[in-house]
This record gives C-alpha cells, structure tokens and sequence, in this order.
C-alpha cells in the first residue's frame, strides 16, 4: 500500500496537471468484479450507482486536488469531489487504456496498455 510520501507524490503531479481541465469521460473495471464474503457474493459498484457518477462527473471541471490521510480529493466546479483512495497497487490511470490479460499454466497478470503511447504528465498549454 502506498504510504503518505508516494500520495503527497502523486497530489503535486495530479495537482499540476488537473486543474482547469474537463471531465470527458470516465470508466471502471469494478463494475464486473465480483467479491466474495463469507458465504455470498456481491458486485462492488452497482451499474446504477457507476451511471450516476458519470452524470456528475462528465463536464465538470477540476478545480484543484488536495490531500486528505491516505486519499486524494479531485475537487469539481460543480461542488462535488472525487475521493480516490490507491489501496494497494497504488496506480492511477489517466487517458485511454485497454485490458491486456497474460496467461500461462499458473500465472494470469491483467495489465493495462495505454492506446496512445505519451508523457502523461505533459500539459498542453
């Protein structure tokens, strides 16, 4: 799990690059996962709840990112904030990716490709 240096980190990146920028669009894996807890299974976000945060979200423009513990906080023109928590990977992807899935006898490694290769953290100005 990243620690409070690597989130101060990545707040100062997202902190240049973000704000003044639009919402285009917005998408999720989790929808499909499901997780099992003790004798029933659920799906983490419900398609329901991932449309409704895409309404709010698409259009909105970011006004700053800050940090709160271990979160990062996207705040909106709208007044709405995007919390998002890196849990234990600790990546956060930004533009247009695709799902690449390896596998071989006893491995299966989902990897995410980016469909344009650049520097992410370039801002156009």
């Amino acid at each position: 799990m990243p620690e409070l240096p690597e989130v101060t980190t990545t707040v100062n990146g997202l902190q240049r690059v973000l704000p003044s920028l639009r919402i285009s669009n917005v998408w999720t894996d989790l929808a499909k996962k499901k997780v099992s807890r003790s004798d029933f299974i659920h799906t983490i976000k419900s398609e329901k709840f991932f449309d409704n945060f895409k309404k709010i979200t698409i259009g909105a423009k970011v006004i700053n990112v800050e940090r709160r513990a271990k979160n990062i906080l996207i705040n909106l023109n709208n007044g709405k904030t995007i919390l998002i928590h890196l849990k234990m990977t600790g990546h956060l992807l930004f533009g247009e990716y695709t799902k690449k899935i390896i596998t071989n006898d006893k491995l299966r490694i989902t990897k995410w490709e980016p469909k344009e290769k650049r520097e992410v953290w370039q801002k156009e100005l």
